[in-house]
């Protein structure tokens, strides 16, 4: 039996068998091999692909994929495969291997809590260490859409009016020139309830108040006294770069220590708090659109009881918003006191002040977030560039201030210039649907545009829909191929893959097999890349299997 071989084969070698044993069963019952050195091409990618989804526990994918390199090697080893063959079907099992691993389990969510990284991920937030990688810590991409921000002196002037940096400031105020300390390190009891009265907070507020003045500068902590620096009343009038320095001090305090200061008066440790400030990173990528209260406290939840068991999780978190309130409003309402958020009802967003710290820190970890150009200054790529990388909120703020500048006509022909010079298929993509926004305006660029191979499928398109259907205006099956090309190309396959799914069975025809034909031809940089895609996501597995047939082809081309 070829299992045993394998199994003492595997043993010689120190190698692990992982599940040889089913992918032999599988392979015997799906296709008909009942050897390894009988394996075609494609065998493998459909047996992982379109097999193993329906016939193995997900837990057990990792040991499948294992056992398949298994079963390449030993066939090697004995014979049955030449390394040539061998090599070629190992390929095939690499292309598909990342989808392998991914299926089966739920959306991807970017900041869905990992135990091993909170350590890291609270070091982001307390201190915004120069040294961490963020773009690793948070699985971030090596690009973010454009940003707009205001003008430095606009946002160092905001930070100036912060109410919670004026209250701790005042509270410095308060301690004056020095104030003994009781056992603990801590203001006198009688102090404290006289510096909460006369700065109308409570003592869990003044806990706050003393650690933010402490990490922003205002506060001097000495082992059996505190004071007030020179900070205090001249951090106003210092230069921009160092107030807002200052206040991002403040914000990573905030981030990384206000929860777990509330704890600490609250003497009750059973939830994990370092790493509430974490959803802030959720903030910055949702930009203008903000995300719901409910969805911010969601996250705080999952990390604070990520460490305890089930039955002990629901009455602790319970018991804590009985006591203390949710802990995301909490944080929240300090944020937006500090000037880093606004709360419009149920939705919170990161005000200019908050997106502007975090991207300096995002930009410094490597991730490219362009800043755009003020408004009189904006050309067709930057608006193109907001289309093609962010959300339909940032090109709508975008669009309306571009095209006013100009004429319709002229704003069609800027466009289209820009997707006739792009050198990645996502620009054009974009830039000519900007284009069809403009109507009959773009009629005369549409026309000049037929004699650009990049763009006659979409000059075909928009002049039928314009001027009325006409045999020259036809898609041929070369131009569906193109198309399908552009629209698929740079794709992100790791993000919400259901949608991907949803979005390929609907702009992929079940009978797609001759515009695959086509595609793999096509002097096309994303042929590969799209074809691949189909046949990792598309819900029909005859149009995968063909797709992926395809994509073999544009490699052996």
């Amino acid at each position: 039996m070829v299992a045993g071989e394998f199994r003492r084969w595997a043993r010689a070698a120190g190698r692990e068998p992982g599940a040889a044993e089913t992918v032999l069963e599988l392979l015997s019952i799906e296709f008909g091999v009942v050897d390894p050195g009988e394996l075609e091409a494609g065998d493998l990618p459909d047996l992982l692909l379109d097999v193993c989804p329906d016939e193995v526990d997900p837990e057990r994918i990792p040991d499948v994929l294992l056992a398949v390199y298994g079963l390449l090697d030993f066939a090697v080893d004995t014979g049955r495969l030449t390394s040539e063959q061998a090599l070629g079907l190992r390929g095939e099992v690499d292309e598909v291997a990342p989808t392998v691993l991914t299926a089966g389990a739920d959306d991807a969510e970017l900041f869905a809590v990992d135990d091993e990284l909170t350590e890291a991920e609270l070091a982001a937030l307390d201190g915004m260490d120069d040294e961490l990688d963020l773009r690793e810590v948070f699985g971030l991409p090596g690009r973010l859409p454009p940003l707009r921000l205001p003008g430095e002196h606009e946002l160092a002037r905001a930070a100036r009016s912060s109410p919670l940096l004026d209250r701790a400031r005042r509270f410095a105020a308060w301690v004056g020139e020095g104030r003994e300390l009781a056992d603990g390190g801590d203001l006198p009891a009688d102090d404290a309830a006289a510096a909460a009265k006369d700065l109308g907070v409570d003592l869990a507020e003044l806990a706050q108040l003393w650690d933010l003045g402490e990490e922003v500068g205002f506060l001097e902590v000495g082992v059996d006294a505190v004071a007030a620096t020179e900070e205090v009343e001249g951090w106003v009038e210092t230069d921009d770069d160092d107030v807002l320095q200052l206040w991002q001090f403040a914000l990573a305090s905030l981030l990384g220590r206000s929860l777990l200061t509330d704890q600490e008066q609250a003497a009750d440790s059973r939830l994990e708090f370092s790493a509430a400030g974490l959803s802030f990173m959720a903030l910055f990528l949702a930009r203008e659109v903000g995300m719901p209260s409910a969805e911010l406290s969601a996250l705080v939840r999952e990390a604070a009881v990520a460490d305890l068991p089930q039955a002990e999780a629901d009455g602790a978190w319970q018991q804590w918003v009985r006591d203390h309130g949710d802990p995301a409003t909490v944080l929240y309402r300090r944020l937006a006191e500090l000037g880093a958020v606004e709360i419009d009802g149920e939705v919170v967003r990161l005000t200019p002040l908050g997106l502007h710290a975090m991207w300096e820190q995002v930009s410094q970890s490597g991730v490219e977030v362009p800043l755009l150009p003020p408004v009189a200054e904006m050309t067709a790529a930057d608006v193109v560039s907001v289309g093609a990388e962010g959300r339909e909120e940032s090109l709508d703020a975008e669009w309306e201030p571009w095209l006013a500048s100009r004429e319709p006509q002229a704003a069609a022909r800027e466009l289209l210039e820009v997707a006739s010079a792009a050198t990645q298929p996502w620009t054009r993509v974009a830039a000519t649907a900007l284009a069809a926004r403009l109507g009959e305006a773009a009629l005369d660029g549409w026309r000049a545009a037929l004699d650009d191979p990049a763009l006659r499928p979409y000059s075909k398109q928009e002049l039928a829909e314009l001027v009325g259907a006409a045999p020259e205006l036809e898609l041929q099956p070369d131009d569906v191929a193109w198309l399908l090309a552009d629209s698929l190309t740079g794709v992100d396959e790791a993000y919400r893959p259901q949608e991907l799914a949803d979005y390929l069975a609907e702009s992929v025809p079940e009978d797609a097999e001759e515009v695959f034909e086509r595609l793999w031809r096509l002097d096309h940089p994303g042929a590969h890349e799209a074809l691949t895609l189909i046949g990792r996501h598309h819900p029909d597995k005859k149009v995968a299997k063909a797709a992926r047939k395809a994509a073999f082809k544009v490699v052996d081309r």
